[in-house]
């Protein structure tokens, strides 16, 4: 999974997803909502970013996304694109080895699409696979700092791009 803060910083990491959903299907279509929440670790770590030890660190700790999905079912399998919100949560923490910090968290919110497939093994289990692109723009963050380091206020812009793995369960 990969994620990137701004043009110069990569960030990978993994993640575990809860999800939950309504699809209505009429004949071959599917018409549905779905949501789900990622407690991720994708971060970037850059050790010794002054030359006086330190390390600053860019990590994002959650996704969530809402979003509307439209299939098409052949037999056991669904074909799907989806687009809707997302939002999460970008979390600095720098240090220069000598008292210095910066720091902040920062709540963002942009947009969604992604496209998958799905296989219903049984009436009520099935797997997918999914990629998701989630876009958050561009802002201005302000970090807080002490101990003699200052900060400029960064512009963070935020892509990421998931792929999903899962089983789904339906309860109905």
């Amino acid at each position: 999974v990969l994620c990137a803060l701004d043009s110069n910083a990569h960030a990978q990491g993994v993640a575990g997803v809860v999800e939950c959903g309504y699809n209505v299907q009429i004949g071959k279509l599917v018409l549905g909502v779905e949501g789900d929440y990622f407690w991720a670790d994708f971060k970037n770590v850059v050790d010794n970013p002054f030359g006086t030890g330190g390390s600053a660190t860019l990590q994002n700790d959650f996704f969530a996304t809402a979003a509307a999905r439209l299939g098409y079912a052949m037999d056991r399998s669904l074909i799907y694109v989806k687009g809707g919100g997302a939002w999460t949560r970008d979390k600095f923490d720098i240090t220069d080895g000598v008292g210095g910090f910066a720091n902040g968290r920062f709540s963002r919110s942009g947009w969604m699409a992604g496209a998958g497939i799905e296989y219903a093994f049984w009436n009520n289990l099935s797997a997918r696979i999914e990629y998701n692109f989630l876009s958050f723009g561009s802002v201005n963050e302000t970090l807080t700092t002490g101990g003699g380091l200052t900060a400029t206020t960064p512009s963070v812009s935020l892509d990421s791009h998931l792929v999903k793995i899962g089983l789904n369960y339906k309860f109905l």
